[in-house]
């Protein structure tokens, strides 16, 4: 039986095939993937895998799994990845064997990642009996200088940071933390820290597990600190000391021509004093809790006054000037006199100075410029004539 089909209905199936066909052609940006299934569940992690539909593996970068964990009240307790860079075959698995807790819901999805956008998996769920985390097999070098680098070995350390932190624990400390210079599922490469030469051990401290200790110590040793010269020749500002490896040996004190100076700046390449400890001649030490010191004596290369013009004679209340160069400038600049009289000093510049001397008596007396403790300059004589007219 031969049935006609009408011109209208040849239409509608050209129209379909037509639209098939553009389908067909359709280009994807990125592939689809199936639902991760988890196996292999115990105390040590579980094994995940999945497959991916191979259309645009070449837009993908990076490829993974993503899990979340949940407490009984539904609440998240913590979200990790494990990612793999590059391009993924029709299907990938990874063993997750840390930052699994005890006893805990969670839901696992894998995903792919291009340059524009993340693709997730359907979503699967287990129980977690735990995993393994982390195990420390090896540290290498055994010793080290602080800003080196050591590596440890192992396993469990998971495949990304995710809030994990190395500690350096020495005698009577609870750790000083360590920068992390990078990081993988089985080693850590840290950078030891500014500490004072010590033994200890390494502490990786990772979420949903104790704390893991290495079985092997490291020492941490002391470069030699130095103190190399004076970089600022300002006497009204603090003086700059430079040098290296100041902090070795831990945080020092500090004395100044065998005074204390609390008010001080420490750090690994310079020491600063207060002007008010500047002096012609000064002998630095830093004294260190574990007994070791570092001492130089510098000479002040601040410039000193120098006068070029003053006045021969003066009488008690008269206003005098003197001129001359390198002045200070600052409250801890001032000046006296040798017989004891009373100086007034009313304005300083750099090349001027305007001051009364009062009670000087009979005779003839020196002016002694003085930064604080620091005698910089002694004048030439200058003649007093209060009361000699007089006969006095």
């Amino acid at each position: 039986m031969i049935r006609h089909v009408s011109k209208a209905s040849l239409a509608l199936a050209l129209i379909v095939f037509l639209s098939c066909e553009s389908v067909d052609s359709y280009v994807r940006e990125y592939p689809v993937l199936f639902e991760a299934t988890v196996t292999s569940i115990s105390a040590e992690g579980i094994t995940v895998s999945t497959s991916i539909n191979t259309e645009a593996l070449d837009n993908v970068i990076e490829y993974g799994f993503r899990w979340e964990g949940f407490i009984p009240e539904n609440s998240p307790v913590s979200v990790f990845y494990t990612p793999f860079p590059g391009k993924p075959s029709s299907m990938f698995s990874a063993d997750i064997r840390s930052r699994l807790a005890v006893k805990t819901n969670y839901t696992i999805r894998s995903y792919v990642r291009t340059n524009r956008l993340t693709v997730f998996g359907p979503t699967s769920t287990f129980v977690s009996q735990g995993s393994i985390g982390p195990v420390i097999e090896s540290i290498s070098p055994k010793e080290a200088f602080p800003g080196e680098s050591i590596t440890i070995k192992g396993k469990g350390f998971g495949f990304n940071r995710n809030g994990t932190t190395v500690l350096l624990r020495t005698t009577g400390s609870g750790g000083i933390a360590c920068e992390i210079q990078s990081y993988s599922e089985t080693q850590i490469v840290i950078q030891i820290p500014n500490v004072t030469p010590s033994a200890g051990r390494l502490v990786v401290l990772a979420p949903e597990h104790h704390e893991v200790i290495s079985g092997e110590t490291i020492q941490t040793k002391a470069r030699e600190s130095k103190l190399f010269e004076i970089t600022n020749t300002d006497p009204c500002k603090p003086l700059t000391i430079s040098g290296e490896y100041l902090l070795s040996n831990g945080v020092p004190g500090l004395r100044v021509n065998g005074i204390s100076i609390a008010d001080k700046i420490i750090a690994d390449q310079y020491v600063t004093i207060p002007a008010r400890a500047q002096n012609e001649r000064m002998t630095v030490l830093l004294v260190y809790d574990n007994g070791r010191t570092l001492s130089k004596t510098f000479d002040n290369p601040g410039p000193r006054p120098v006068v070029t013009s003053m006045p021969g004679t003066v009488v008690s209340s008269d206003v005098i000037k003197i001129q001359g160069l390198n002045f200070p400038t600052c409250p801890l600049f001032g000046v006296q006199a040798t017989n004891g009289a009373d100086v007034v000093l009313q304005a300083v510049t750099p090349t001027e100075l305007t001051l009364k001397v009062n009670d000087a008596g009979c005779g003839s007396f020196n002016l002694e410029f003085y930064l604080n403790v620091w005698k910089m300059y002694t004048s030439g004589p200058i003649q007093s004539l209060d009361n000699c007219l007089m006969g006095g």
